[in-house]
């Protein structure tokens, strides 16, 4: 893998993300160095990138699925949601979510590799998961909203289950 130059429409799959991530990348600006740096990164994100990210999905699915409750009332069933509570280990949501793609935007810092990805999730079918990561930070994690690792976000954003 270390010699293989990754371009748009390739398919990652060495990640513990998703089993297929498919390269989107939406501008010619961005170089093929940029983008092996970032597969890379992907492919060997950190330990504590990878449980932010599981922390920060299991407050979105606990958030999401008491929404769901509330709204719905009598009528809320839990078996259409993934078996998760307070104590489910946050490790386990890996199992509730897959990442299918990973979008490559013209870098504010090409040093630093940013990684916009998304897919789907059990508990939020119709906007699935987005995860949006500059460096090591998790800087964004929620439904599908069309964000950037690049973009600014506000820390109070309920929605930003990045935030803590």
């Amino acid at each position: 893998m270390e010699n293989k130059i990754f371009r748009n429409g390739d398919i990652v799959t060495d990640s513990v993300l998703g089993d297929e991530i498919e390269i989107y990348v939406p501008h010619e600006n961005v170089s093929g160095e940029y983008i092996n740096k970032c597969v890379r990164h992907l492919i060997d994100m950190p330990e504590d990138t990878l449980s932010a990210i599981c922390e920060a999905a299991k407050r979105y699915c606990l958030f999401f699925i008491e929404l769901c409750r509330d709204a719905a009332g009598e009528r809320f069933d839990p078996s259409d949601f993934p078996p998760v509570d307070k104590t489910t280990p946050a490790g386990e949501m890996f199992r509730y979510f897959n990442i299918s793609t990973v979008e490559f935007e013209v870098p504010k810092n090409a040093d630093i590799p940013a990684l916009n990805l998304s897919g789907g999730c059990e508990w939020e079918p119709e906007h699935g998961i987005q995860i949006c990561i500059l460096g090591d930070k998790l800087v964004y994690l929620g439904g599908f909203e069309g964000n950037s690792p690049w973009d600014k976000y506000d820390p109070d954003d309920d929605w930003n289950f990045a935030n803590v």
